[in-house]
């Protein structure tokens, strides 16, 4: 038997922000859990919403304390304290989709290792767009994971990025798969402190 409480410490040092708008824990993990991916809890504060997603694990939402709306899909409920929200896997994906999973699995490797990861919103191909995210979660946090972009393709920004936002000290090594990794240091917008990507 696992007993494990909300308040117990070490689920308080797993708070991450979820989806860009609520404060979440994990409660347990597969660490521990054989058929579940994970068991975790979310507040979301009055007024905030939280960014469209998609799972790619089904999920159910229990409502402790407040209400509101709540979409899936395309349908839309009204939700209130104590209610529990099957939500299904996400929509399976069109042809030519491509699910990123890669965070996911990268925010459960640093909470296992006691990390407080940072997922951010996908970002377009969009040079200006890719640095300014890159240089906010430079300054938001002590190590920045890229998961996409280092190739040599023609929108693959990543090396650009790390080294106009600092220096990019590797970029490619003799192993496959993997082998157009980045390897660099980035500058907070301080100016001084250095952090790796």
């Amino acid at each position: 038997m696992i007993v494990r409480n909300f308040n117990d410490p070490e689920v308080l040092q797993t708070t991450y922000r979820a989806h860009m708008g609520a404060v979440a824990r994990m409660v347990m993990t597969s660490q521990f859990l054989e058929s579940m991916e994970f068991l975790a809890y979310a507040m979301l504060p009055a007024g905030n919403v939280i960014e469209e997603h998609v799972d790619p694990v089904e999920e159910i939402y229990l409502i402790v304390k407040g209400g509101g709306l709540m979409k899936v899909g395309d349908e839309e409920r009204e939700v209130r304290e104590w209610d529990a929200v099957w939500i299904p896997v996400g929509q399976p994906p069109k042809r030519g989709d491509i699910i990123e999973y890669n965070s996911i699995v990268l925010a459960a490797q640093i909470l296992g290792w006691g990390g407080q990861p940072e997922r951010y919103a996908i970002t377009p191909d969009v040079f200006e767009q890719i640095r300014a995210n890159a240089q906010r979660a430079a300054d938001e946090n002590d190590l920045v994971l890229l998961n996409a972009g280092s190739s040599a393709g023609s929108e693959d920004f990543s090396a650009r990025v790390v080294s106009e936002c600092g220096s990019l000290l590797v970029h490619g090594v003799a192993v496959r798969p993997g082998h157009p990794v980045i390897l660099g240091m980035m500058c907070r917008s301080d100016g001084h402190t250095r952090i790796p990507v």
